[in-house]
């Protein structure tokens, strides 16, 4: 694959191999991806996480890498569960009948402040996305 700008005499920029690996204390699931598409970390996490075994013992874990409404939207309805981060500036609704608990819990490197259900923004159109989230 390649990434980066391209130069001045239409080359791309750095040439890359991308791994997408799952694992469980040790890797179990490794994707070697060489179609340029998969550049693009919706489609590599997002097919992994699709594949990875359902059950609520299973939780994927990722920061910030799928991005993708829809995706997140088919993992959720086909009970794949996953946690992750939000971009700062993410526009959301809170789902209807939602309580907003206000929490205190805080680590050297995390703190959460509160725990409501909401409905994501997202794809061209900044649409609503029908499956709510639990954001903490």
């Amino acid at each position: 694959m390649e990434n980066g700008q391209k130069k001045k005499d239409g080359q791309q920029g750095k040439k890359s191999v991308k791994f997408t690996i799952r694992y469980d204390n040790l890797p179990f699931n490794v994707n070697y991806h060489q179609d340029q598409a998969y550049i693009n970390e919706n489609l590599a996490l997002g097919d992994i996480l699709q594949s990875h075994a359902v059950g609520k013992k299973d939780i994927a874990v990722f920061n910030r890498g799928l991005n993708d409404r829809q995706r997140m939207q088919k993992l959720s309805t086909t009970e794949r569960f996953f946690v992750t981060r939000l971009q700062a500036n993410t526009n959301y609704e809170l789902a209807e009948n939602t309580q907003v608990n206000n929490l205190t819990y805080e680590t050297d490197s995390i703190q959460l402040i509160s725990q409501k259900q909401v409905y994501l923004f997202g794809g061209y159109r900044n649409e609503r996305i029908n499956t709510s989230f639990l954001l903490d």
